[in-house]
């Protein structure tokens, strides 16, 4: 209640869940970034050192850090979701 779909910071763990389906085996890597030297070492050790691995970065951005394309695409799909089901 009172949050909406773009803050999902608290209420998410995506790598957590990477980690937890890997569980110990196999070959999994999963980092989180939060800036863009960050994500550069993370896609170097995925390239890298990892590059057998099934590799997952979660990358964490301001709510509002978006394009203006994609703000349009956004309200296009909630547009299109709000409507009723078409009965076929």
């Amino acid at each position: 209640p009172g949050r909406t779909d773009n803050e999902i910071k608290n209420y998410w763990n995506y790598t957590g869940l990477v980690d937890a389906i890997h569980n110990g085996e196999g070959k999994c890597w999963t980092t989180k970034v939060r800036c863009e030297e960050e994500l550069i070492e993370a896609i170097e050790t995925a390239n890298g050192p990892k590059k057998d691995s099934f590799c997952f970065i979660e990358v964490i951005v301001h709510k509002d850090d978006t394009s203006k394309e994609l703000l349009e695409w956004g309200s296009r799909v909630s547009a299109a979701n709000s409507r009723p089901p078409n009965p076929q």
